[in-house]
């Protein structure tokens, strides 16, 4: 009975089998022969096309083109886009067709496209902490993430309902865009996701929800009008198909890559349904050829005698259908070995006839332990024993006795110690023969221990949080619509003083107070229905009248039958209303003690301002007793001149040569140095006059009019002043408080090379722009430096380094104060190997 079995197979696959290539006409070739090479637009879409980081191109559907270039040569060449660029170059011509493209009427309007290569379900991906999302009504108002040209978008906006759509390149990018939670979902090719979940290893935290929204027609598609390639692709294609090598590219790029969690039936019921027509088909073409062979034999038998050569052509068809026979029973072996679920075949006495290599594997049954058992023809116990089918026992019995179906969703074979499986799910077939008897039954085995211990982990899931919800602190109800009190943790019992039995019989609104009613968890569970969450402090009574202060979180979501719930977590904040509470008694306490202090800082100030007017008032005052001794070293010269004048006069008088030109010419000397004197007054008056207003000067002049001041005074110390003006600027400021500053730091250097004996003494003052535009003026003496443990302190109000009643300690000071606070600018000194160096800039 076995052998017949597997002739009826056999004779199904040799009559839908054509391995002959499908050959082009005329037109197709002359086409070929223009067109060498055909572009192809690939897109980011892994297990079917893609690119690796080499840039060499993988897939399903590459290999398949590749195969249709080589069965009528042709070249291909494949570009790297999006599915929204490939749309875009191809209606351009810049390419000649997309490789991976869904069929739709919106875009036949457009596109032409070939015979549909493949079906693939189009599904919701949601992450797995969700449960608010369960199928499409669910996704109104949601952010859906959506490959930028997919057939998805065109479909959601079919449904007529308001959704945000977040943008994707391709499908890697959206699978990211949800996992970080940018998303609310993700409508994608099954697929196309799973292959990204498994490689970014996110399967366990994005999961499949809902039945597939479409099942799309994959094809290829070209412009408009592009018939003749269309026509030729769908040869490639249907030769593809008649000799096998599209299931052997479905087996090695699906059978191993995508991994499916659904029942077998919904995922395999199109093989099943072929499966199962196959069968019937064989066995009607059985009984026909059967039939037409018997005839055919005994015409055959009666005409032996007159057609010998007649006989030996019989004798050589059915060799050749013989072997045609043995070729497709290799095919058949080889499909049912490739497959990934366990199938095995009994006759109805139960004996084993064959069974695949996933069979094998799930049970544990090496192949030679099985060669073994079958060749003694043993009814192997695996698929029906007792110890495991229970109470399916009978059904499967008559299955074997009267035909049927019967798929067992679920089976533990853990105690099965050789079994691979934990968990598995079988589908038993029975085949009737023509007088419609039981032949042979076809056992369907999935392992499904993977999603078996996904949902023992969610089991547990729920008992954790069960414990959790139990043995929080804060206080948890849930409610319907209507703030009926569905559920209560023991922390809310205990907040609201009620046993369980009591607490779930009441309303939430019940433990408001009257005056906060209006105004507290009422108003806010209206608003719940928007799918917000709030947070809001209110107050509730206990069963004894007590109000207590709490911190409320609420929100709402649906269950699977649509119904609202709301769910509420209540913190009591009585202890923190007291902190709080004697927080605003402390800051009303400081808020005395900050004004109280204010009023000091104020009084600190107003004495630093006057120490501040003060420590100028002595500045200027010491800077004017420097000044006069300037002018007194500036008027000895022209008062001695003066003082001879007069005693020539006096003299030429007494010895009578005193003529009226000797006396005018004495006169016009005596004025010039009289005049040399009042200007040196002036200059004096100028200088110490306050400048009322910044303007612009010259820092030449300034300096140049400071030496005039000084030099006569510090060459009598024998102390040489250079200046260098390499590049003169013009600076916004106060030009007397200016030459001021420069004044205190010629004598701190006068000071430091008069005590330290050097001589001759030298002072250096280079004036230039640096780089930003700025005035910068440096003064370098030899007049020994600065001691390195006072250099940080020169510039401190009443620092000095002279003798108690020679020194105010505040002409460096000022100097800094007019530099930086006035002007804005920087001062400050360093060490150089004989001396110091001042360095002004502005």
């Amino acid at each position: 009975m076995g052998k017949r079995f597997l002739l009826s197979i056999v004779v199904i696959i040799i009559t839908f089998s054509a391995y002959a290539q499908i050959e082009l006409n005329s037109a197709e070739k002359q086409f070929l022969q223009e067109n060498p090479i055909i572009k192809f637009a690939i897109t980011n879409y892994p297990p079917f096309e893609y690119a690796d980081e080499t840039n060499q191109f993988h897939g399903l559907t590459i290999d398949l083109i590749n195969w249709i270039s080589t069965q009528y040569n042709f070249r291909v060449h494949f570009s790297k886009v999006t599915i929204d660029g490939a749309q875009k170059k191809v209606h351009k011509h810049e390419l000649d067709l997309i490789s991976t493209f869904f069929y739709s009427k919106k875009r036949d309007r457009i596109f032409d496209f070939t015979l549909p290569i493949y079906q693939i379900p189009a599904n919701i991906f949601i992450p797995a902490d969700r449960t608010d999302i369960q199928n499409i009504s669910h996704l109104e108002n949601k952010r859906i993430a959506l490959q930028r040209g997919d057939y998805a978008v065109d479909y959601l906006i079919q449904q007529n309902f308001d959704f945000q759509a977040v943008f994707a390149k391709d499908y890697s990018e959206a699978v990211d865009l949800l996992a970080q939670k940018r998303a609310d979902a993700l409508v994608g090719d099954e697929p196309v996701i799973f292959y990204h979940l498994y490689q970014k290893k996110l399967s366990d935290k994005i999961k499949k929800v809902g039945k597939p929204l479409y099942v799309a027609d994959d094809c290829l598609g070209s412009w408009e009008g592009n018939t003749t390639l269309i026509s030729i692709m769908n040869k490639g294609i249907r030769s593809a198909q008649r000799s096998g090598y599209f299931d052997k590219l479905q087996q090695k790029w699906l059978g191993t890559i995508i991994s499916t969690t659904g029942n077998f039936f919904s995922i395999y019921w199109r093989v099943i349904t072929i499966l199962i027509s196959i069968i019937i088909l064989a066995l009607i073409i059985f009984a026909i050829l059967n039939r037409r062979l018997s005839k055919q034999v005994h015409a055959r038998t009666l005409e032996i005698s007159k057609a010998n050569t007649f006989l030996k052509s019989e004798i050589a068809e059915r060799k050749q259908a013989q072997e045609a026979l043995s070729h497709s029973l290799k095919l058949l072996n080889a499909l049912v070995e490739q497959s990934p679920l366990g199938i095995s075949v009994r006759d109805k006495t139960g004996t084993l006839l064959l069974a695949n290599q996933a069979w094998k594997k799930i049970w544990g049954i090496p192949d030679k332990e099985f060669k073994h058992q079958f060749q003694k023809r043993q009814k192997l116990q695996f698929d029906a024993s007792d110890n495991y089918l229970g109470k399916y026992k009978d059904k499967i019995k008559k299955i074997y006795e009267t035909g049927g179906e019967l798929l067992i969703p679920e089976i533990d074979i853990r105690n099965n110690k050789r079994a691979t499986a934990a968990w598995i799910s079988q589908r038993f077939y029975s085949i009737n023969d023509e007088s419609e008897n039981v032949d042979s039954i076809v056992i369907i085995t999935e392992d499904i221990t993977k999603a078996k211990r996904n949902e023992l982990r969610i089991k547990e899931s729920e008992v954790r949080y069960r414990m959790l919800y139990q043995e929080i602190r804060d206080a948890i109800i849930l409610e319907n619509a209507e703030e009926e009190i569905l559920d209560a943790n023991a922390a809310a019992c205990e907040l609201f003083d009620y046993p369980y039995e009591e607490l779930i019989t009441n309303h939430s609104y019940e433990f408001q107070p009257e005056d906060i009613q209006a105004k507290g968890i009422r108003k806010i569970y209206s608003a719940s229905f928007t799918d917000l969450s709030e947070t809001f402090e209110t107050e509730i009574l206990t069963r004894k009248g007590k109000r207590i202060a709490v911190e409320v979180t609420t929100g709402s979501f649906q269950t699977a039958s649509g119904e609202k719930r709301i769910l509420s977590v209540l913190h009591n904040i009585e202890d923190r209303k007291r902190r709080e509470q004697q927080l605003r008694a402390t800051n009303k306490e400081l808020h005395k003690l900050k004004e109280n202090l204010q009023k000091q800082v104020n009084a600190a100030v107003q004495e630093l301002r006057n120490k501040d007017h003060l420590l100028i008032k002595q500045s200027r005052q010491a800077a004017m007793g420097e000044m006069i001794g300037n002018i007194a070293h500036q008027w000895r010269q022209p008062l001695s001149a003066v003082a001879a004048i007069v005693q020539d006069i006096e003299d030429a008088y007494e010895y009578d040569e005193l003529t009226e030109e000797y006396l005018h010419s004495s006169v016009e000397k005596t004025m010039k140095q009289l005049s040399y004197m009042s200007r040196t007054i002036d200059d004096f008056r100028n200088f110490f006059k306050p400048n009322k207003e910044k303007k612009d000067f010259s820092v030449q002049k300034v300096l140049e009019d400071t030496i005039n001041f000084v030099e006569k005074s510090f060459s009598f110390h024998n102390i040489k002043i250079n200046l260098v003006v390499k590049q003169d600027s013009t600076i916004n400021g106060f030009p007397n408080e200016y030459s001021q500053t420069v004044l205190n730091i010629l004598n701190n250097s006068k000071d430091a090379i008069v005590e330290n004996k050097i001589n001759p003494g030298k002072i250096n003052i280079v004036a230039n722009i640096n780089e930003k535009g700025q005035s910068v003026v440096s003064i370098e003496d030899n007049g020994g430096g600065i001691p390195a443990n006072i250099i940080d302190k020169i510039f401190d109000p009443y620092f000095s380094t002279k003798e108690q009643g020679k020194g105010t300690g505040i002409g460096l000071y000022m100097a800094k104060m007019i530099i930086e606070e006035n002007m804005k600018g920087e001062l400050w000194v360093d060490n150089l190997q004989d001396g110091a160096r001042f360095t002004i800039i502005i």
